[in-house]
């Protein structure tokens, strides 16, 4: 074969795998949540359209947000949301379709902020009660409260585990720790400390939980939440602020730094690298930040001064700003659309039984398809482990439809070896074995 026959078929290939690749995991939308100023007609919901490259402003129907949201979330193609209320009093829970429409909503707690499900529940983090109130994900009926640590606000799920950040009360009781809620039976497990207040949680690519500790000292820690402990710490040169923010595709996290730029850290090689600079501290103060892995954009809420309307900055992967977009007043969290389990891709919506395909290619390295097929709408987990029995990954872990799906499984953070992939769900489990060579 000729080079330039030869040329062709690689140019033809790479395109082919950059489209199943964009077809199974690129995010197409990006939600902005405003937490407005002192009345509830000024709260906002906003949605960036990534594909046609359009800013909506409010897309919250019927009527209005109320005070001081704060919680959002992405979950099987919804919506939830969270809104705080007045100081001591109740606050609300939403649940929105994908274009902002409310479907069911219901007023609870005190002073909701956060929110995160798992094992068809949602868990909410009551900030002055110290509570973590249990909704049922089908009613918003309550299952239970759970008393975490100091005013806990920020919350993440990681398999059974949900992981809740506790603060501290203005001139009242400190907190610097975590606290651990079994899912399964909603009880509190363990309780981690740590140095200065945990502002910021999430889950790294191997199933761990990195904790970001605020500060022009602020570390990034990681602990495993089943042994609950502390693997890692990361001293961070520009200090720590809020919002971990983890590339899918690399070892790398971002996040907003003490001087309100956003850094990024290496978690192997601990490299510390300033992205964005504020461009004007008078007038400026990242508020919120997310990363979009799929196309290496950087989303900064930017809240200006907290009474006027902010902005949506969105950055390229070099740190320079390639849009912005008029947003409410104090934009504070940017959710996207993040594909159920990325990388899941549903084949067919018929499956006659339950079925677990031997994963392809096999040897590989470091991307493999996983096939299996659940003949039920129900809760499904497909999970990795070494040849030991250690858990490895988490590859799903949410309520997936009748049919025959397709899971492709990218090994680049996972040493070579024999693997023991397993499916799993209430009333069926099946073990496939499978070897990365690299």
């Amino acid at each position: 074969m000729n080079l330039k026959n030869t040329l062709f078929i690689f140019f033809i290939a790479l395109f082919l795998f950059s489209g199943v690749k964009n077809s199974e995991s690129q995010i197409s939308k990006a939600y902005v949540l405003c937490e407005g100023g002192f009345s509830a007609n000024s709260s906002r919901l906003g949605m960036y359209n990534i594909l046609s490259n359009n800013y909506n402003g409010n897309i919250f129907s019927p009527g209005n947000l109320g005070l001081y949201p704060d919680g959002l979330i992405y979950f099987q193609n919804h919506l939830y949301l969270l809104e705080q209320g007045g100081f001591g009093g109740q606050g609300k829970i939403y649940k929105l379709d994908s274009n902002g429409l409310v479907l069911m909503s219901r007023s609870f707690g005190t002073n909701p902020y956060s929110l995160t499900a798992s094992n068809g529940k949602i868990y909410t983090t009551n900030g002055s009660s110290s509570k973590v109130i249990v909704l049922d994900i089908n009613n918003f009926n309550t299952i239970k409260e759970i008393t975490a640590g100091v005013y806990p606000q920020e919350i993440v799920s990681v398999s059974n585990r949900v992981i809740v950040a506790n603060n501290s009360l203005f001139m009242g009781d400190q907190d610097s720790s975590v606290t651990v809620i079994n899912s399964v039976n909603d009880s509190a497990i363990a309780r981690i400390f740590f140095r200065t207040e945990v502002n910021s949680l999430a889950i790294s690519n191997d199933g761990k939980v990195l904790v970001g500790c605020s500060g022009d000292q602020g570390k990034i820690y990681k602990f495993d939440p089943v042994t609950f402990q502390k693997l890692d710490s990361f001293q961070l040169s520009s200090g720590f602020e809020d919002d971990i923010a983890v590339d899918k595709n690399s070892n790398d996290v971002y996040y907003i730094n003490y001087f309100n730029g956003i850094s990024r850290l290496n978690t192997i090689t601990r490299q510390v690298t300033n992205i964005i600079n504020n461009p004007d501290p008078a007038n400026v103060y990242f508020y919120g930040y997310n990363y979009d892995y799929s196309m290496n954009k950087h989303y900064v809420a930017d809240a200006k001064s907290f009474v006027v309307n902010g902005a949506l900055r969105i950055y390229n992967s070099s740190g320079v700003q390639e849009n912005s977009f008029v947003t409410g007043i104090a934009p504070r969290r940017i959710v996207f659309n993040v594909p159920t389990g990325v990388g899941v891709q549903n084949l067919s919506e018929i499956a006659t039984g339950y079925d677990l395909k031997q994963n392809y290619p096999n040897p590989f390295n470091p991307v493999t398809k996983i096939k299996f097929s659940i003949p039920k709408n129900e809760n499904v987990k497909l999970k990795v482990f070494d040849i030991n029995g250690r858990e490895v990954a988490t590859l799903i872990d949410s309520k997936l439809n009748q049919g025959e799906y397709k899971f492709t499984f990218n090994a680049e953070n996972i040493s070579s070896g024999v693997y023991i992939y397993k499916l799993i769900t209430e009333n069926f489990s099946q073990t496939k074995k499978m070897i990365l060579l690299k």
